[in-house]
């Protein structure tokens, strides 16, 4: 028969390490990348868009034999591109807000979105201020 006692009368020390604690990371914030990468598309999709305009606008202006037909279609590309700046740039601002009253969530992404999309943004009004007040819509 086995005998199951201690093997030493002595009671067992318990060793206790202090180690460094690091504090928890948050978790990463999916809505600030979304709104960055938004904000990030309405500085790159108006260059192609304007790019690709020119490049149509300059075709049709070749085989028409008018500059007129390659000034309007500059103008146009550019307007819409000044659009889709306006609703990639708008929809970037709107997440990067939710972004930041997220809680226990990163906020440096959400606050880059929208520091970088108020610059289109502005951009875009004032686009839109200069046209109108060519053709006299404002300020009337």
């Amino acid at each position: 028969m086995t005998d199951i006692s201690p093997a030493s009368d002595q009671p067992a020390e318990i060793v206790v390490e202090e180690t460094e604690q690091t504090p928890a990371k948050r978790p990463a914030n999916g809505t600030a990348i979304w709104a960055l990468v938004l904000v990030i598309l309405s500085y790159l999709a108006p260059i192609a868009i304007v790019i690709v305009g020119l490049v149509v606008a300059n075709n049709y202006g070749a085989e028409q034999g008018n500059v007129g037909g390659y000034v309007i279609g500059g103008a146009i590309a550019i307007i819409i591109a000044a659009i889709v700046a306006i609703g990639l740039d708008f929809f970037g601002l709107i997440l990067g807000v939710v972004a930041l009253f997220r809680k226990n969530r990163g906020k440096v992404l959400a606050i880059v979105a929208i520091v970088l999309g108020l610059i289109p943004l502005a951009v875009s009004i004032g686009i839109f201020g200069v046209f109108g007040s060519a053709i006299g819509g404002f300020g009337q």
